[in-house]
């Protein structure tokens, strides 16, 4: 009993501090598959977020939150900037800048902050602070890493790289010109093992763009494959 009513406060705590519309056009979905940004764009209805990963987001932002108040001298950004892109505007935030250096700082598990330890940063990060650099005049971004399991700190850098940029720029002009006859390709296939890979599964609108797929919970986790109409004896 106790158990549900933990999961229940915590999901309305998530719900409370996290009442945006979503906007496809921000610093944070510049690197998310154009075709789900489409949907968002266009006002498709997506799958709401089950509790769990409610849970996971608003540990996230409490953990980024101690992270930004443990950086003395750090330059708070209160107000949003922003970047135009054909006549579009995408919002931006980071957490602060420190030196003359975007500063943003992120909450990862332990099979990513390993991956970071090997000087892997994901994609999605990497063009978010790339839209971020462009919105404040910056040339250089700091990824503070912080693994839930243990505590670990990692610091990645970001340099800017004007290709980079360039795919941003098209992956947004992509989701400005989308209509509901005329979607962007998608950005993820299948993997081998038949299944979505986790950017799909993971996806509020993965129903809408997969049909024909059906989640399985393995582990605790999504995990999304294809109907079939075979049956067992």
């Amino acid at each position: 009993m106790l158990k549900e009513t933990i999961e229940k406060n915590l999901s309305e705590a998530y719900d409370k501090t996290n009442t945006q519309t979503p906007n496809p056009f921000r610093a944070s979905s510049s690197g998310e598959c154009a075709r789900k940004l489409a949907y968002k764009k266009l006002g498709f209805e997506g799958e709401p977020l089950n509790d769990r990963a409610k849970r996971v987001f608003r540990l996230g932002y409490i953990i980024e939150k101690e992270m930004t108040d443990a950086l003395p001298g750090l330059e708070s950004i209160q107000a949003e900037g922003k970047v135009i892109i054909d006549g579009q505007e995408i919002t931006c935030h980071c957490d602060g800048i420190y030196n003359d250096c975007i500063i943003d700082f992120k909450s990862i598990n332990g099979l990513g902050f390993k991956r970071v330890q090997t000087g892997f940063v994901e994609p999605s990060y990497i063009s978010q602070m790339h839209v971020n650099m462009k919105a404040f005049g910056k040339r250089r971004a700091v990824l503070e890493f912080y693994c839930k399991d243990t505590s670990h700190i990692h610091e990645c850098s970001i340099e800017w790289v004007d290709s980079i940029w360039d795919e941003i720029v098209e992956r947004f002009r992509k989701v400005i010109k989308a209509t509901d006859s005329s979607l962007p390709d998608r950005e993820h296939e299948p993997k081998q093992d038949g299944t979505l890979p986790w950017q799909c599964s993971y996806c509020g609108y993965c129903k809408t763009c997969w049909p024909d797929y059906t989640m399985d919970i393995v582990k605790g986790k999504p995990v999304f494959r294809k109907e079939t109409n075979e049956t067992q004896d």
